[in-house]
């Protein structure tokens, strides 16, 4: 018989709005918040195990949220 392993737990952050702490928030919420220009580049983060609140910009496992995507350039 199969064993399925416990869940991984979510990376959890916290976002500071208008200077104050929110959140946690995973991933998924994070990119939905990001979707909706509630969550920019320039948003400050933290996570357990951080030392200081950082641009979410900063983060490798958040970039890619934020990275846009060039327009298609024209054909001939």
């Amino acid at each position: 018989a199969g064993v399925t392993p416990p869940p991984v737990p979510a990376v959890a952050y916290h976002l500071a709005v208008n200077g104050q702490a929110t959140g946690p928030y995973d991933l998924k919420v994070l990119q939905q918040m990001a979707a909706a220009n509630q969550f920019n580049a320039d948003s400050l983060v933290w996570k357990k195990g951080m030392a200081e609140w950082v641009k979410a910009g900063t983060v490798d496992e958040l970039k890619s949220m934020f990275d846009v995507i060039p327009p298609i350039p024209p054909v001939g």
